[in-house]
């Protein structure tokens, strides 16, 4: 069942335009994870949807209910809206409990104060609160702090729940299982979440659907294996994945088959720009660091490379490798020495698109 539907949002700050006609559709029991380099409109977007930026064109229904119609001067207040937001910086009240925090939104709403209680002990339970209910933010961890700020916009059940960054204040490992019990969570409750954050890493394992944005625009979305594995333009491919980013000139071209070159060295590659690319102009090639493999053995099938050193990574080892003026990275399992190595790159690895596309 679609909770939140987002059609053409134009929004302006003064004569710059944020945002350029976003439009997304989001389920119950789903998390959309707006995805973009910063100043890309992620935030302002999510902002719009809850009701703290007023858009000039386009609309947003939730839960079958219009809040906002830039034609029909329509812009519901945040409260009147049905959604829960999560800030960044989590906005705990430092002299309140945190039962007080949890429970401060009901209040507002003339909740009774014995149901107030039931509400805000059975959410503090259910995320493994429940004994710190009467402690104050300066007592409790990050992870903590972070858990009851979800509390507080999940107990007057909402239709939908935005999270801005929530995970930026974490240190890696906290920031890694808060992804599973933040998606665990979104589907046991059945709710609809937008999920802003700029980590590809927290987009690629927590969400359902990621819109990446540029420049204001949702330049292209999907699940995270479709937008990983077949973006549609070299911003795409770059934003996403570790990568080697490669300047090169077109040699030959046999429809989507191509070979790019520099100095002292050439690849067969792919080319995933619809308009084109044709012999002798720029190129830029894209391709992932975990699909180059290297070897001390001579394959017929490799580009000779010079390995100019290899680096510990804890899980695996990363090869700095060189040839002319082509220079890459590369994962492997084991040190191999400094000298000289081969190094195997399939032609469907090495994404090429244009020397001027942004």
């Amino acid at each position: 069942m679609t909770e939140l539907v987002v059609n053409n949002i134009e929004k302006w700050l003064g004569g710059l335009q944020i945002l350029k006609g976003a439009s997304f559709t989001a389920k119950k029991g789903s998390i959309v994870a707006l995805l973009g380099a910063s100043g890309s409109g992620k935030t302002t977007l999510l902002r719009c949807v809850a009701g703290l930026e007023q858009p000039e064109v386009g609309t947003i229904v939730i839960g079958g209910k219009t809040v906002l119609d830039g034609e029909k001067k329509l812009a519901l207040p945040p409260e009147q809206r049905n959604i829960g937001l999560v800030f960044q910086s989590y906005a705990l009240w430092p002299h309140r409990t945190v039962k007080e925090n949890v429970g401060y939104g009901l209040k507002l709403r003339g909740v009774d104060a014995t149901e107030i209680g039931k509400r805000v002990q059975a959410i503090l339970d259910r995320m493994g609160l429940g004994h710190l209910a009467d402690r104050f933010p300066s007592q409790l961890s990050g992870g903590q702090q972070q858990r009851v700020a979800i509390c507080r916009a999940l107990v007057y059940e909402p239709r939908v729940l935005l999270l801005d960054e929530p995970l930026s204040n974490l240190d890696a490992k906290l920031r890694e299982e808060a992804r599973y019990w933040i998606r665990k969570l979104i589907l046991d409750l059945e709710i609809c979440a937008i999920l802003v954050t700029h980590d590809q890493g927290e987009a690629l394992a927590a969400a359902d659907n990621i819109l990446l944005l540029q420049d204001g625009r949702i330049v292209q979305q999907g699940g995270p294996q479709e937008i990983y594995s077949n973006p549609n333009s070299f911003y795409a491919a770059d934003f996403l994945g570790a990568n080697n980013i490669v300047k090169a000139k077109v040699q030959t071209v046999d429809g989507k088959a191509t070979i790019i070159g520099g100095e002292g060295w050439s690849l067969n590659g792919t080319i995933r720009e619809s308009a084109g690319i044709g012999p002798s102009q720029d190129a830029r090639a894209v391709i992932r660091v975990e699909q180059i493999r290297v070897s001390d053995v001579a394959a017929s099938d490799s580009i000779e490379m010079n390995l100019d050193d290899s680096i510990y990574l804890g899980d695996r080892w990363e090869y700095r490798l060189r040839r002319g003026d082509f220079v890459a990275k590369a994962h492997g399992s084991k040190q191999i020495p400094t000298g000289r190595v081969w190094a195997h790159i399939p032609p469907e690895a090495v994404w090429v698109f244009s020397g001027t596309q942004k």
